[in-house]
């Protein structure tokens, strides 16, 4: 890669925007070899062997192939329970180099298509405690049914912003539940079927929701992309699961070594159109090494705990932050100097903790703020139908319990000078204060003198 791409994307995994999609091609390797077998090769190779002794000739291909021919040849629950088998004596094995690497990094959220516990001991051997869920391909898992709402979402999950306790979620299912894997050639087909057909709703809350941002990258390793299906398995993700598929930037890291020429272009071709994917033509060990070498030059995780400053001192004026994620290097600014100014400022992005439910915590946050902040730019303006139009909403029913004469509940900040037409229509009734870019440190200090005056006014009654 450039020098500019590798400083784009370390600057990006130190602010914690980065969700890291694995495949199914990691191999299985320490720190001094150069290629071995992947955990599926060695299953497809179980499976391959007792299909031989039974005389039936299968010839060395995928594990999705492998298990179908063998799905043919023997039961369904057969295939499955030999194939937990496996993975039960492979997970007894230590994590590999890559799973490693990976494990250094400050991923906060890992889709992975393995069905293997690897990672997560890796994370735990990191000093991190990682959250596992897994898709259900046939339906949800009787532990989290009862949790459902009537329309069938999956609210189970939160998502925490935190690498230290980062989420990992199975997307073709976990090896201690069998009859949820997506092993077969038949199983991945209905994997997407579901995943077109309900979108996110199966996908749990507090992920989908963040996936929907396009301030993230995407990182796909451990693809091997030379295999047609699983350059069409990125491809139907993305469409399936990412809300604006040009939005967000993508880089899928594979060698492409053995290709002709005109082979790596047609594969790269193939991944441009329709996104924003960059293919780096890469080993995966290489790759991860750089990576983590440039990231601790450039001096490691910063994430939401740089927005972070000393211990708030004396009463604290809670803030809500409302804002689109198109303006987030913004509102990150804000959030710093109202904590420095020893208020109490609430973002998402810092704020919400992992396992909580989006909707009750916003509603609960806005509920006992003393203020509610609205950043309003023409990206805020121009989400007609957006979850910050029901962050308004409420703020504005909330500001309606609290006296005009003690200053005001709600504050629409405007970054700059806006025309009548790019003011939300709802909040022109609200006395709008300015966070311009070029004096935003004295645009600060007046809504920081605001806010504590009217906070000072209110207790007084």
């Amino acid at each position: 890669m450039k020098t500019w791409q590798w400083t784009t994307l370390v600057s990006e995994l130190q602010d914690g925007r980065c969700i890291l999609v694995l495949g199914p091609e990691v191999p299985m390797i320490s720190a001094t070899e150069e290629c071995g077998e992947s955990v599926v090769e060695k299953v497809a190779d179980q499976l391959r062997s007792i299909l031989n002794e039974v005389s039936v000739n299968a010839p060395k291909s995928t594990l999705a192939e492998t298990s179908q021919s063998f799905a043919d040849h023997f039961t369904e629950h057969e295939m499955r329970s030999i194939v937990a088998s496996v993975y039960k004596n492979i997970e007894s094995d230590d994590p590999s180099y890559i799973h490693n690497l990976i494990a250094a990094l400050p991923f906060h959220l890992i889709l992975t298509t393995a069905h293997d516990n690897l990672l997560s001991k890796a994370m735990h051997s990191a000093g991190k405690q990682p959250a596992n869920k897994s898709f259900h391909l046939r339906g949800i898992s009787a532990q989290n049914a009862t949790s459902l709402p009537p329309d069938g979402a999956d609210t189970s999950f939160g998502c925490s912003y935190n690498p230290g306790t980062p989420n990992i979620y199975h997307l073709f299912g976990a090896a201690d539940e069998p009859n949820e894997m997506v092993i077969s050639e038949e199983d991945i087909t209905d994997f997407f079927l579901a995943l077109i057909r309900e979108k996110v709703k199966r996908i749990p809350v507090g992920m989908a929701s963040m996936m929907q941002r396009n301030t993230h990258r995407y990182l796909f390793l451990g693809f091997g992309i030379r295999q047609l299906y699983l350059r069409v398995m990125i491809k139907l993700f993305i469409k399936a699961l990412v809300d604006n598929p040009k939005g967000n930037p993508y880089l899928v890291t594979e060698s492409l070594k053995g290709l002709q020429e005109d082979e790596i272009d047609q594969t790269i071709g193939f991944f441009k159109r329709g996104t924003k994917i960059e293919v780096e033509n890469s080993s995966l060990v290489s790759f991860l090494e750089e990576l983590l070498q440039r990231f601790r030059q450039a001096g490691g995780y910063k994430g939401a705990g740089h927005l972070q400053a000393a211990p708030l001192q004396g009463p604290q004026v809670n803030v809500f932050i409302s804002y689109v994620h198109e303006d987030v290097h913004i509102v990150r600014r804000l959030f710093k100097g109202m904590h420095e100014a020893g208020l109490k400022p609430w973002m998402d992005e810092v704020s919400l903790e992992g396992g909580r439910l989006w909707d009750p915590e916003l509603e609960e946050q806005i509920e006992s703020s003393d203020f509610v902040v609205v950043v309003m730019t023409p990206n805020l303006v121009r989400k007609t139908d957006s979850y910050v139009n029901k962050e308004i909403a409420l703020a504005i029913e909330r500001s309606k319990r609290i006296r005009a004469s003690v200053g005001s509940f709600l504050v629409p900040l405007a970054t700059s000078n806006l025309q009548p037409d790019e003011v939300v229509p709802e909040l022109s009734r609200f006395q709008r204060l300015q966070l311009r870019d070029d004096v935003f440190a004295d645009d600060l200090a007046r809504l920081v003198s605001d806010l504590k005056k009217n906070f000072q006014r209110r207790a007084r009654g």
